[in-house]
């Protein structure tokens, strides 16, 4: 089992070593092996790679990444994981952060260019009920369930919903106990809660949450080489973006040329087009 080393003299353990959108990975995987695979002509004009149902999984690790990127910000004094598995059925906790403000859970949410409006527990996108504030409570409760079992300080426990890509993020009445901010302003909005623990505090209970044990669930049903396998596929889907780029730039040059040459071909059609 991996362990790190860690100021003040406590060791992290397993977890540390799942990347961001890992739990969502082996779902996405699974799904696009169940497709058939692309032809050579697909291969060749681009055709779209991922299911519908994989694509749902794939635009949420996107997302998770993003938050995962912004949470790098927050400084050495804080311990940050990622997709933490809470259950056997594959329930994960996105991101989870130990500091001096205590522990926050991070449920990330990726709507890229939709308006997202939140009215106490109410939480709409592009007009569609979403229980984010019911997901981001849950993790809550799962945090403080877990910390009770330990004999570790008392440490507060806050819960947020990091929106990635909205085009806007209104919160007209917040949530009584769940946060909901754009991705863009999770970092200042963690940086401002209230300094609790002590830096010892702080190592005591990452050197907790980071081990299985604590959780009491092992990822058993994630393939073993997932993060390699959606690596691949993000190559895949890269390809054929550039692919149907390669072939919509062509067609505009396409059009284009033959403008020129209609043009060129039939004197004073440009004057009697502009007159």
């Amino acid at each position: 089992m991996p362990t790190h080393d860690v100021p003040g003299a406590v060791r992290l353990d397993d977890l540390t070593d799942r990347v961001p959108g890992q739990t969502l990975m082996a779902a996405c995987v699974a799904e696009q092996a169940a497709a058939p695979p692309r032809g050579r002509l697909a291969r060749v004009v681009g055709a779209r790679v991922l299911t519908d149902a994989a694509r749902s999984w794939y635009v949420g690790v996107v997302g998770e990444r993003v938050t995962a990127r912004l949470l790098e910000g927050l400084g050495p004094e804080h311990v940050v994981l990622h997709s933490i598995p809470v259950t056997d059925s594959g329930t994960d906790i996105d991101h989870l952060v130990v500091g001096p403000m205590g522990v926050v859970t991070v449920h990330t949410k990726h709507h890229r260019d939709a308006r997202v409006w939140v009215g106490g527990d109410t939480v709409l996108v592009a007009g569609q009920r979403r229980p984010y504030v019911h997901a981001a409570r849950s993790d809550r409760t799962r945090v403080l369930r877990a910390l009770a079992a330990l004999t570790l300080p008392v440490a507060p426990v806050t819960s947020l919903v990091a929106v990635v890509h909205a085009a806007r993020v209104q919160v007209r009445r917040a949530p009584e106990d769940v946060r909901v901010v754009d991705a863009r302003h999770l970092v200042r909005t963690l940086r401002r809660l209230p300094t609790v623990l002590g830096q010892d505090a702080v190592w005591a209970l990452a050197g907790a949450v980071t081990s299985t044990e604590t959780w009491g669930v092992r990822p058993e049903g994630e393939p073993a080489d997932v993060v390699a396998r959606f690596a691949a596929l993000g190559r895949e889907v890269r390809v054929a973006r550039a692919a149907r780029l390669a072939w919509a730039g062509a067609a505009c040059a396409g059009v284009a040329a033959g403008l020129v040459a209609v043009v060129a071909a039939v004197p004073g059609l440009v004057g009697a087009l502009f007159s």
